[in-house]
C-alpha cells in the first residue's frame, strides 16, 4: 500500500524531450500525498470507530443470549412453580373432599346410632311403661280379691262405728255417723304409697318363689287364725318377673 511518505519521496527521470514540467507534477504529488494522508487518519478513525461498535455489538449479542437464557430459564422455573402449586392445590383439595367426607359418614353413622339409641329408648320406655301397667293391673287386682275376703269386710264392719262408752254416757251427746273406711285423707296416702313403693321393689328387684305359711294360733279362743296364702312368680311371664298371689289359703 503506497503511504503520503512514498508519494513524497518518489522521482522521475528527466526527459530530453516533451516531459511534464517538473514543478506542477511535484505540486501535485504533494497535495495527493495530504489527501493519502487525510484519509488514512480519517480510515484509521472509522476502524478505531468500527471496532468498538464491533465490540458493543457483541456485548450487546453477550448480553442477548444472557437475557434469552434468563428469560428461558424464568419461564422454565415459572412453570415449575405452576405445575407444583397446582399439584399441591389439588393436593390440598383432594385432602380437605375427603376429610369432609370422612367427617360427613361419620356423623351419618352417629345420626344413625344415635337414631338407633332414641329407638332402643323408645321401645325400652314403651315395655318398661307396659310391664308397670301389667304389674300395677295385677297389684290392683289382689287388692280387689283382697278386700272381698271376709277378714277384711269384718275389719272395715268393725271400724264403722266405733262408740265409746264415756261419750255415749254424756248429755247431748251425738251418735258417731258411720263413715266409710279408707276416706282419710292421710290413710289413703298411705296406702297409695305402699301400692307405689311394691310396684317399684317389684319392678326392679324381681322375687323368687316365696311361700310364707302362717299357722293358726295355739288358743282356740284368740281371734280366728289367719289363712295361709302364697306369693309365687308367674313362670309363663316373659315380660317381667312380676309378684303374684294366690288365694287357695282364703276360705270365706
Amino acid at each position: 500500500m503506497i503511504t503520503p511518505q512514498d508519494i513524497k519521496e518518489k522521482t522521475f527521470e528527466k526527459a530530453l524531450f516533451g516531459g511534464y514540467d517538473m514543478a506542477a507534477v511535484d505540486s501535485f504529488l504533494e497535495e495527493i500525498s495530504t489527501d493519502l494522508a487525510l484519509l488514512q487518519r480519517e480510515n484509521a478513525t472509522l476502524k478505531g470507530k468500527m471496532k468498538v461498535l464491533v465490540d458493543k455489538v457483541e456485548e450487546y449479542r453477550g448480553n442477548e443470549d444472557a437475557l434469552r437464557m434468563a428469560v428461558v430459564s424464568a419461564q422454565r422455573i415459572g412453570n415449575i412453580i405452576e405445575r407444583e402449586a397446582r399439584d399441591k392445590a389439588d393436593a390440598l383439595v383432594n385432602d380437605a373432599t375427603a376429610e369432609a367426607a370422612r367427617i360427613t359418614k361419620d356423623a351419618q353413622l352417629e345420626v344413625e346410632m344415635e337414631k338407633a339409641r332414641l329407638d332402643e329408648a323408645k321401645r325400652s320406655s314403651a315395655q318398661f311403661v307396659e310391664n308397670m301397667e301389667l304389674l300395677c293391673n295385677r297389684q290392683l287386682s289382689f287388692l280387689e280379691k283382697v278386700g272381698e275376703m271376709d277378714f277384711i269386710k269384718e275389719h272395715r264392719a268393725n271400724r264403722i262405728v266405733e262408740v265409746v262408752p264415756e261419750q255415749a254416757d254424756a248429755p247431748q251427746a251425738e251418735a258417731p255417723v258411720a263413715v266409710p273406711y279408707a276416706t282419710d285423707p292421710g290413710e289413703i296416702h298411705e296406702t297409695v304409697k305402699r301400692i307405689e313403693e311394691t310396684v317399684a321393689k317389684a319392678a326392679d328387684e324381681p322375687v323368687s318363689d316365696v311361700r310364707p305359711n302362717f299357722a293358726p294360733a295355739a288358743s282356740a279362743d284368740d281371734e280366728m287364725p289367719t289363712r295361709a296364702f302364697h306369693i309365687v312368680t308367674d313362670p309363663d311371664d316373659d315380660v317381667d318377673k312380676t309378684t303374684q298371689f294366690t288365694f287357695d289359703g282364703f276360705e270365706k
